[in-house]
């Protein structure tokens, strides 16, 4: 009887062991899907404020292309 309540004790501290481990992953995958939605979150602003520089760059160009165009 006194291995049975061993083996059991043994079970027990095994079976807090695998649930310690299990929290531990929920929680770094939590993190790393946080991580992953922030960047996503700023590469969409990137993105929102590079093409709004591409487009403002294109148009300057154009123009001083066509001023230059005048002078000569």
């Amino acid at each position: 009887m006194s291995k049975e309540k061993k083996v059991v004790s043994d079970l027990k501290k095994i079976i807090t062991i695998q649930e310690k481990i299990i929290k531990q992953l929920e929680k770094e995958i939590k993190q790393v899907h946080n991580l992953w939605l922030e960047y996503g979150e700023k590469y969409e602003n990137y993105m929102f404020w590079y093409s709004q520089y591409k487009r403002e760059a294109e148009n300057l160009y154009k123009e001083l292309e066509f001023k230059g165009g005048d002078h000569e």
